[in-house]
């Protein structure tokens, strides 16, 4: 049995005492864990694993301390492993445990990297060493010059175990592969996207990559209209993507698409999650289809992915779909952009490049597209400064923002908020007449056209929405979404202070199979009147062609307010106009994919709210993660 790096998983021993030597530098350390938001549980394991190994030097017990610290921010940023190179990330990460801890004159993080280096070079008693072999397993592994938690480095090492036999692999015979093409006759997909459909056909594994409106779902419906000219039935499909929200949408657009599709689900409920952890599929039991279609591969971590590839039957076709450029998954590892990497330009990936959510037709579309493609070049001082035509306007406030095209709004964190009040009373204007009213529901349906204004309320929040670099902090999305609920409830005439009121936007917050609710969903709290004559408070959900309601009571503790929602939370939507707030210091969550992201969410209008500096400094940087899958993917040089 193996013990794995992680706060939730060391078992803390039990020392009797405290070493002197060791007293200020955990001390330190503590505050150091706290100010990189890695608590209490971080510093105790770095505790452990120092005092497993007594007999080191004051020194190299300070330089381990740091690096396990480190270790664990960079697994909490996304990488799998600890770069110990001196030119590689893993210096700023314990450059920013030290200054953190208040240990800049103690501690050197080259030094700490050349004595990690040394350490898990060599062998390091039972805590660090090269990768195991046999029974002996150490809770932390050196390997290709990186510091890895074993955990991690299992999962790698078995998801490339697993993925090798696929690349490259053909499957299907070719005379049936463009026979089946050709079956697509009149169906209108370009070259390219008829070209993702060939990789799909006629590979074991095949990745299809493309920004946002670039018709990956018209490529996705090709591809089960073409498996069916296969032989190869829409019950022997599995569709399914990381997160509920996005196979709702997945299902919903394959509908809208045509033809005959399969119900899409999450990852885990085609896996067959088990509550107390594990999965139903696996090696012993392996998925009974014949392809598996994912959607939003970004947002796969390691572990997941691993565990899908272990459920595949060899001759199981496996297609992932997805954009590499956005934001990629909460936990560890970089499976789709790994595979790009080691791909090289394979046949059995496919870009798509053409853009059908934006019309370039017109200025505001061809705006955001011009401005999000400077941001993936790093160059998102484009945005405001800079040689040439600048890619946005400036505002001086929002009675200048007139929601075309990208703006940006330099401001302070008091001129933020002053824009946030100044945005909801534009959309109170819009929305307060729709909010105010009373809609009938008799006998299962919505009475003499209620069901449109409803409609109308959902569609004028989904035409607008404000988005937040974090939930938490004065300009985070929770904050943010109680400031606009306080101005409704301002409107309102109600004595009490509820939660919802009418007309607040809500986002689901957990997937409700019962009630086939999705995390991520988005709806509107509206006062509907039921059989029973009453007026009731409802949350009203669109679910396919059909808006439905739910009483508040049953959805609490699954759905909060949705004035406001994190850029990750967006991923997925399409909207009118959204509006991007910065917090008003650099953090490094703020990210080119960040940014991208949020500007690729609009059709027709970005803006851009906070300090000018931020945005060029934060868009610049790369969300990088360290980790191994590429190149233990990739062939073996000549």
């Amino acid at each position: 049995m193996t013990t794995a790096l992680s706060p939730m998983g060391a078992v803390r021993r039990v020392f009797v005492g405290v070493d002197q030597r060791d007293d200020a530098l955990f001390r330190a350390l503590g505050v150091g864990a706290r100010r990189c938001d890695l608590g209490d549980a971080g510093l105790y394991l770095a505790e452990e694993l120092v005092k497993w190994n007594d007999w080191l030097g004051p020194l190299e017990r300070r330089a381990f301390a740091v690096g396990v610290l480190a270790l664990l921010l960079a697994e909490r940023q996304g990488s799998t492993r600890l770069p110990l190179d001196a030119k590689g990330p893993g210096l700023e990460l314990c450059a920013g445990v030290i200054r953190a801890a208040g240990l800049e004159h103690e501690l050197d993080a080259r030094a700490v990297l050349k004595i990690l280096r040394g350490m898990g070079s060599g062998g390091f008693h039972d805590v660090v060493g090269p990768p195991p072999s046999g029974e002996l397993a150490r809770p932390l592994v050196f390997d290709d010059d990186c510091l890895y938690p074993h955990r991690l480095w299992w999962l790698e090492t078995r998801l490339a175990a697993r993925l090798a036999p696929r690349l490259g692999r053909r499957l299907g015979e070719p005379t049936a592969i463009a026979a089946a093409l050709a079956g697509l006759g009149d169906v209108r997909i370009s070259d390219e996207q008829r070209a993702a459909v060939g990789a799909a056909l006629g590979h074991a594994l095949a990745v299809i990559t493309g920004g946002p409106g670039t018709g990956k779902t018209a490529t996705l419906a090709a591809i089960v209209a073409a498996f069916g000219h296969l032989g190869i039935a829409p019950d022997a499909i599995a569709l399914a993507a990381p997160t509920g929200k996005a196979a709702h949408r997945m299902g919903e657009s394959l509908h809208r698409a045509g033809g005959t599709a399969p119900q899409a689900s999450t990852l885990h409920r085609l896996l067959g999650y088990q509550p107390g952890g594990g999965f139903h599929h696996g090696e012993a039991n392996p998925l009974p289809f014949r392809v598996v279609v994912v959607d939003e591969a970004s947002m796969i971590d390691l572990a997941l992915m691993e565990r899908l590839c272990a459920a595949l039957a060899p001759e199981t076709r496996l297609v992932l779909v997805g954009d590499p450029d956005q934001l990629p998954s909460v936990e560890a590892g970089q499976v789709l952009t790994d595979l790009i990497s080691a791909a090289a330009g394979a046949p059995w990936t496919a870009r798509l490049t053409r853009s059908f959510r934006v019309d370039t037709d017109d200025a505001g579309g061809r705006a955001i597209l011009a401005a999000a493609g400077a941001v993936l070049t790093g160059d998102a001082k484009r945005l405001t400064s800079g040689r040439g035509e600048r890619l946005a306007q400036a505002r001086a406030s929002a009675a200048e923002v007139i929601g075309r095209g990208v703006e940006v709004v330099d401001a302070d964190p008091m001129a933020a908020l002053a824009y946030v009040d100044a945005w909801w009373t534009r959309r109170w204007q819009v929305v307060g007449e729709l909010a105010r009213r009373s809609y009938r529901r008799l006998d299962g349906a919505w009475v003499d056209g209620d069901g449109d204004g409803l409609a109308a309320l959902l569609a004028a929040h989904e035409a607008s929405r404000l988005l937040a670099v974090t939930r938490t902090g004065a300009l985070g999305a929770v904050a943010i979404g109680q400031r606009c609920h306080a101005r409704v409830l301002a409107e309102s005439t109600v004595d009490n202070a509820p939660e919802f009121l009418p007309g607040d936007p809500v986002v689901q917050t957990r997937n409700d199979y019962a009630r086939g609710l999705w995390n991520g969903d988005q709806g509107v709290v509206a006062r509907v009147v039921d059989d029973d004559g009453a007026q009731h408070y409802r949350v009203v959900f669109r679910r396919g062609d059909e808006l439905v309601p739910f009483p508040v009571d049953a959805l609490r503790g699954g759905i909060e307010l949705g004035w406001a929602m994190t850029v990750h939370k967006s991923q997925g939507s399409e909207l009118g106009q959204v509006t991007l707030l910065l917090p008003p210091d650099d953090l490094p969550l703020i990210s080119r994919e960040l940014v991208y992201t949020a500007l690729t969410r609009a059709r027709t209008s970005a803006v851009v709210v906070g300090a000018a500096a931020i945005l060029a400094t934060g868009g610049a940087r790369r969300a990088l993660r360290s980790t191994g899958l590429a190149a233990r993917l990739a062939p073996p040089k000549k």
